[in-house]
């Protein structure tokens, strides 16, 4: 079985993030999305999918914990 399945995978979190008003929402779909490019990059031994994914993931999750400190 190939690991193509990772690709659309994350190619699917990047568009239902995209049809999101919500700012929270579409960092979290996007945020699942670099998890899944990540994972795609491994497999396929692509190391600027690996960083770019890192590089999206750690955006999106300090604009969340900023978020979330806010909201206490």
């Amino acid at each position: 079985m190939s690991a193509e399945w990772i690709g659309y995978l994350a190619l699917g979190f990047s568009l239902m993030a995209m049809a999101h008003n919500n700012i929270i929402k579409l960092r979290v779909l996007h945020a699942l999305s670099a998890i899944s490019y990540v994972g795609y990059g491994i497999y396929l031994e692509a190391l600027p999918l690996i960083i770019g994914g890192v590089l999206f993931l750690m955006i999106h999750s300090y604009h969340l914990l900023r978020f979330s400190k806010n909201k206490t």
